[in-house]
């Protein structure tokens, strides 16, 4: 009797050793892949942020010379100082876009076509927005041949790079978004076994 006793308590013992190395195992398991979950979303989150912020600030300086452009034939038309404040400030706004997109973290098509926007739009006021605007406060008539020609010179070209600025952000926009959804798939495979385990645990814990 006293044997069988014995007996018992040791493969108890044995038992209660086995179930315990089990938890352990699967609380390592738990914890690794929440790790791993953790270290997944917050890469994640900053390329998420990080598309986020330099679509803002490609948008940013698409107004930017958008409104400069308004303010520019806003001042040929009734010549007011608040159309030259205006100009003035859509400039700022520019340069602080341009700011933005030279500390963010772009893929190197992104920050090509920046930078050619970024000489585009240097030549484009430099040679006309304010050579009109100078013309248009001395009193010239800023029409004819001639000044179609400079504005078709630099305006065109620069707003099709700034469009084409805007395809790209939108391209890395959309393939960031993609990958966010490659990964939260991910994420859900990892952690769906740790319900499971949390089970198994439990009833180890209570067995």
């Amino acid at each position: 009797m006293t044997e069988s006793m014995s007996e018992s308590r040791a493969i108890h013992r044995r038992l209660l050793l086995a179930g315990a190395g089990i938890v352990i195992t699967a609380l390592l398991g738990c914890a690794a892949t929440i790790l791993i979950a953790a270290s997944t979303l917050g890469a994640l989150t900053s390329d998420i942020n990080g598309i986020l912020d330099l679509a803002a600030a490609t948008e940013d300086l698409q107004l930017a010379v958008s409104d400069q452009e308004m303010y520019a034939f806003d001042y040929s038309i009734a010549g007011e100082t608040a159309a030259l404040d205006g100009y003035r400030e859509a400039e700022s706004r520019e340069l602080r876009a341009f700011e933005h997109l030279q500390e963010a973290a772009v893929p190197p098509a992104v920050a090509a076509a920046a930078s050619k926007v970024r000489e585009l739009t240097v030549a484009w006021r430099t040679n006309w927005i304010e050579p009109f605007m100078d013309g248009v406060a001395s009193g010239r008539t800023m029409t004819g041949p001639a000044y179609a020609q400079t504005r078709a010179t630099y305006d065109a070209p620069m707003m099709a790079a700034v469009d084409e600025l805007a395809a790209l952000v939108a391209a890395d926009q959309a393939a960031a978004f993609s990958r966010a959804q490659a990964a939260s798939g991910m994420i859900g495979v990892l952690l769906a076994p740790i319900g499971v385990v949390s089970m198994i645990v439990i009833g180890l814990t209570w067995w």
